[in-house]
């Protein structure tokens, strides 16, 4: 009976229906996935991703990880990778490059991240910026000091008796403490001309757009939004059926969507944008014809744009000061430095 009842104990092995009715595929290579030695990485929505596809999808994240992290579902699911299955899948660098990113989006407000720019150590603090000045690395191995607003190195010690060198060399990063709320006005303008954010506030996503079309879909949250002019589709200007009849084929007017209806007569109408950078040299043949070429003229001049605002918010005598604290190369390039130096 023993014999038996061990025996019986014993599951039966799955049938071939079976086996395939459990089995899983990676959502971007469609190979096969074996479960019993898988570690690659999933979302919730149960798209997984085999490990070849997960390891380049791993160096895509980090190779910008303030941007993209957390990690988004890559098919567009609006779901988030299952944050135990991407770490996992990063070495001793990486992961602590992902701590401080995850850190960092979930900080509350009145919060700040101050790094270390000489290892991985990062601390969490509370208040105004210009309210903290010098980071003291508590990793043993470092034990690095740093301004928090220029990342610069100390060249001797702040506890204790200084001398006059020193004490000169401190109040510089002083400076730059009382200086801070016109740098972060400053660094979001070049942040923002770099790499195009999501309109939607409560997103932390941005990129910068392929030879495509101008209609985005934020990886994020899902909302489409317009290049151009960085605005949700649902706030940018759009043709009226009236319009759209006059330009489309009978039956057609209805079936327009609204990222095409603000397309449409963008050569007559300021308030609406092109579908394709390219479309630009048509009206203006300044602009070149070739994708990449009209992409970085767009953000050349996005960026003259956004940094002319922030010298705008900052007003010029505060700028002056800023540059002559934080050095000529924070406006090199941007085509303002005749109004400041």
């Amino acid at each position: 009976n023993m014999e038996k009842s061990s025996q019986n104990d014993v599951p039966a092995a799955p049938t071939e229906p079976e086996k395939k009715k459990d089995s899983k595929t990676c959502c971007i290579c469609a190979g096969g996935i074996d479960e019993n030695k898988w570690t690659g990485c999933n979302c919730p929505s149960g798209h997984y991703m085999c490990e070849g596809c997960t390891s380049t999808f791993v160096k895509s994240i980090m190779s910008s990880p303030r941007d993209n992290i957390p990690a988004q579902c890559p098919m567009r699911c609006g779901a988030e990778v299952v944050s135990s299955t991407f770490e996992r899948n990063l070495d001793r660098e990486q992961l602590g490059t992902y701590i401080m990113a995850r850190s960092e989006k979930q900080l509350g407000p009145g919060e700040h991240l101050n790094s270390c720019p000489k290892c991985q150590y990062f601390e969490i603090a509370v208040g105004e910026l210009h309210e903290v000045v010098f980071l003291h690395c508590r990793n043993e191995s470092c034990g690095h000091v740093s301004c928090i607003h220029c990342h610069c190195s100390l060249s001797t010690s702040v506890d204790g008796e200084i001398d006059a060198d020193a004490m000169e060399e401190v109040m510089v990063h002083q400076t730059h403490a009382a200086l801070a709320k016109y740098k972060k006005i400053w660094d979001k303008a070049a942040e923002d001309a770099q790499a195009r954010p999501c309109p939607n506030p409560a997103c932390t996503v941005r990129g910068r757009k392929d030879d495509g079309c101008t209609h985005m879909t934020c990886d994020g949250c899902g909302l489409l939004w317009c290049y151009f002019c960085g605005k949700p589709i649902s706030e940018c200007d759009q043709a009226s059926d009236g319009e759209v009849a006059e330009w489309a084929m009978e039956g057609q007017a209805a079936n327009m969507q609204p990222e095409y209806r603000h397309n449409l007569n963008w050569f007559t109408n300021g308030r609406r944008c092109p579908m394709y950078l390219t479309e630009i040299h048509e009206a203006d043949p300044s602009w070149p014809e070739d994708d990449d070429q009209c992409l970085d003229k767009y953000h050349r001049l996005l960026a003259r744009r956004l940094l002319r605002d922030a010298l705008l918010r900052i007003g010029e005598e505060n700028m002056r000061d800023f540059v002559e604290s934080y050095g000529e190369a924070v406006v090199t390039g941007t085509g303002i430095e005749t109004n400041l130096l």
